[in-house]
């Protein structure tokens, strides 16, 4: 039934073969899970804007971080996912090549969690 469906949406989505389909039995879990998905990416871009901006402050370092609380504040918040890539590649005039391998790696999961669609037994489209 389920690997049916999956050949069914394929089809009705017509011409988006990059995406991943998600069928559920009924509309109201459907419409439950589109929202959890959506607190999902909601919360992901939140924590990729905070990302992005410790990357601009850090690629223009005539910008002082530690001065004003605010940009502290943004810096310690990113400081741990910046820590997965840091050392792995070389420094060079002082940023590190590792804070790019993490934007490349958030970029991808914000790439999937924009991907995913939700079809109902009807074929309503939950995104």
């Amino acid at each position: 039934m389920l690997d049916t469906s999956l050949y069914l949406a394929a089809d009705q989505i017509s011409g988006t073969t990059d995406s991943w389909i998600l069928t559920c039995p009924t509309g109201s879990i459907a419409q439950m899970i589109s929202q959890v998905l959506w607190c999902m990416r909601l919360g992901w871009s939140i924590f990729y804007a905070i990302h992005l901006s410790r990357f601009f402050f850090q690629v223009f370092g005539n910008i002082n971080i530690f001065q004003n609380d605010f940009l502290k504040f943004i810096f310690q918040l990113s400081r741990f996912s910046n820590r997965l890539f840091i050392g792995v590649l070389p420094c060079i005039n002082g940023i590190d090549l590792g804070t790019f391998l993490t934007l490349f790696l958030f970029e991808r999961i914000d790439q999937f969690l924009k991907q995913i669609v939700i079809y109902d037994q009807f074929f309503n489209t939950y995104t």
